[in-house]
């Protein structure tokens, strides 16, 4: 400080020698302008924000948890780290066999001074130590980790541990001053962009057997680093976050040191954590992205000035790129064959298919003989479509319309399903949510004509049996909340389960397979409305007249002006007669 300081009274000074009318004039310019001299300075001089070259990690000390005794030897450690400083990484390992995913084998948690523990969950004897799930219920301790949520799903369903306090590091890294410049994505990047450090991921070490007997070297280092860098990437994020308010860089390993005056104490490095965590706790990745905060006093309206859009909208995934890229897909002796987007074009030209004839417009050239070829030049297929809503012609956040629902279309023969783009059109929301709600008239059309229930017992595939959501509910409650249940609604509890299980006495065990446990009946007799319509029109030879009603209904009902020049009722029908006649001989 001494430098500014000094520059400043130089400055302050030189004006106020100067010669001017009054004295308060020459205050006001001496102060005012040394004010924006210091200013200056200061944000020349200061030191710039500079991110970690490198940090070491701390020497590990690596506890592996395989009896209640090794347990309750390291859990006072555990406490007395988390006391000075509550977070903790947490990260869960298990094994895949045949693509089936198998219950929780390895639970890791580390502190900040290198102290890792990795708790075998699959040789670990039931039940766990209540200290365990005192551990991970406490909400005052801060677990941080990568998709945290997903491993503590996964730690509650297989063995009933509840987490609480998670924090996935990914939401973190916006929140201190946009430094890193990393897309964030798995723990290694975050570990390359944060710290500056290769962290190895071996698919090998990732994928090993973790419920074997022993666990080899390899895998024990591996699980160790994986969970403590995750503490140390969030504690290099509130380093980070303090040099940007302070606007000057601190010593970055302090954190792995005894700590002085000029460094970052403990009680900083947890008002910190709590301040970086506020909101985003026990919050999917992304899970806050995106959302809007009204303005205040302005009714309506988001904080982007934007007015927000209607209810009706929300249950819509807008499309915002063109469905018609218009590219021209040729036969080998150059005939048109259709036009197709560019991802198919391309998907031609990366398999070798074909070759370009033209980048702009994009036109390919098949290198074999397509299978059938347009039987004259007015076929739908040629013409070039433009991106607008046949209805309105609105240009802009537009869906695809199933002309003919897909619930009806899924059920036809293959023969009907060649060509789908031509009942595929494109409609702003308003006019798709309109014309969904005409089709529901057409729809109940149908159910009468086909006694295809639209609801009802042959129309529902399952149902919930309300005891085994009884049992369910009760055995969830004694789990998660058993503690803080009276003693006379616990009891209530138990002996309802004991009651319905016909047991005397319940275990852990017992209870997790209640929570576990299916509470759906499904109907056997179940068929989809849409199934047993398509099947009544096959048995009655109707397939095209349907698929012509649904067309006519769509014309009638919704007047499109902006439609395809080509686009028909009767579209392609003359060809599916010769093909359907010849599936019905077949049959026969």
């Amino acid at each position: 400080m001494a430098g500014p300081i000094r520059y400043l009274k130089q400055v302050s000074t030189f004006l106020s020698g100067q010669s001017y009318t009054k004295k308060i004039c020459c205050i006001l310019v001496a102060s005012t302008t040394g004010f924006f001299v210091y200013r200056f300075y200061r944000y020349w001089k200061a030191p710039t924000m500079a991110k970690i070259s490198s940090v070491a990690l701390p020497e590990k000390d690596i506890r592996i948890i395989c009896h209640h005794e090794e347990w309750d030897h390291v859990y006072p450690e555990l406490l007395k780290e988390l006391e000075k400083f509550s977070v903790c990484g947490l990260d869960a390992e298990w094994v895949t066999k045949d693509k089936v995913r198998q219950p929780v084998a390895l639970l890791q948690l580390a502190v900040k001074n290198g102290l890792c523990v990795l708790v075998r969950l699959n040789v670990l004897a039931k039940p766990f130590p209540q200290s365990l799930h005192e551990l991970l219920a406490n909400s005052s301790v801060l677990k941080v980790g990568v998709s945290i949520s997903e491993d503590a799903k996964k730690l509650f369903s297989d063995h009933g541990l509840v987490v609480k306090s998670f924090l996935d590091l990914r939401n973190v890294v916006d929140r201190v001053g946009r430094v890193y410049t990393c897309q964030p994505g798995g723990l290694k990047s975050l570990a390359k962009e944060v710290l500056d450090i290769h962290l190895p991921k071996d698919p090998k070490d990732q994928c090993s057997d973790w419920d074997a007997t022993h666990l080899s070297q390899t895998q024990v280092s591996y699980a160790a680093q994986d969970v403590l860098v995750g503490v140390l990437i969030f504690l290099q994020l509130i380093l980070t976050k303090i040099q940007v308010q302070n606007n000057r860089v601190l010593l970055t390993d302090s954190i792995l040191r005894p700590t002085t005056n000029d460094q970052c104490s403990n009680e900083l490095l947890q008002q910190m954590a709590v301040a970086l965590s506020q909101g985003i706790v026990n919050r999917n990745f992304n899970d806050t992205r995106g959302c809007r905060e009204k303005s205040p006093g302005k009714k309506g309206s988001t904080a982007s000035g934007k007015a927000p859009k209607k209810d009706y909208l929300r249950a819509y995934s807008l499309r915002r790129s063109p469905l018609y890229d218009n590219c021209q897909l040729l036969a080998p002796d150059y005939e048109m064959l259709c036009t197709c987007d560019t991802r198919k074009a391309q998907w031609y030209l990366d398999k070798q298919l074909a070759e370009m004839v033209s980048e702009n417009p994009l036109v390919i050239r098949l290198k074999f003989e397509p299978s059938g070829r347009p039987e004259s030049p007015e076929n739908y297929y040629l013409q070039e479509k433009d991106n607008v809503c046949v209805v309105c012609g609105k240009r802009e956040d537009y869906l695809r319309k199933n002309v003919i629902p897909h619930e009806y279309r899924k059920f036809f023969p293959s023969v009907m399903k060649d060509h789908v783009s031509h009942d595929i059109l494109l409609m702003c929301p308003s006019c798709h949510q309109q014309s969904c709600n005409y089709d529901i008239d057409l729809r109940q059309e149908f159910a009468l004509e086909c006694n295809a229930a639209l609801k009802g017992d042959s129309s529902t595939k399952s149902s919930i049996n309300h005891e085994l959501s009884k049992i369910r509910s009760a055995a969830k409650a004694l789990v998660m909340n058993g503690h803080k249940i009276p003693t006379g609604r616990k009891k209530e509890l138990e002996d309802l389960l004991k009651e319905n299980l016909q047991i005397e006495e319940l275990t852990n065990e017992t209870l997790h397979n209640c929570i576990n446990m299916e509470i759906r009946v499904f109907n056997p007799d179940y068929t989809p409305h849409g199934q047993v319509v398509v099947d009544y029109m096959k048995k009655h030879n109707k397939l095209l007249d349907f698929q012509k009603r649904w067309r006519t209904h769509f014309l009638e009902t919704m007047k499109p002006r902006f439609l395809p020049a080509k686009w028909s009722v009767d579209h392609n029908h003359d060809r599916l007669i010769k093909f359907l006649q010849q599936d019905d001989e077949e049959q026969e």
